[in-house]
């Protein structure tokens, strides 16, 4: 019973972490959007897309451990 729970557990983590890219690509688009309406300064747009990327890689790393 424990096992399946565990496997359940890992099933629904992949699932979750196969859906972030779109909404991490989604909050890009508002990025520039925001940048381009002068709504977010350059170096703040900088410092924000920074940190995308670097959350979009953990995810990619957190996939792959998965499969």
């Amino acid at each position: 019973m424990i096992y399946c729970c565990w496997c359940m557990n890992i099933v629904i983590r992949f699932q979750e972490i196969i859906n972030i890219p779109d909404k991490i690509e989604l909050v890009r688009l508002l990025l520039r959007v925001l940048k381009d309406l002068k709504q977010l300064s350059l170096k703040r747009f900088t410092q924000i897309s920074v940190l995308t990327e670097n959350i979009s890689k953990q995810l990619t790393g957190w996939k792959k451990s998965l499969k």
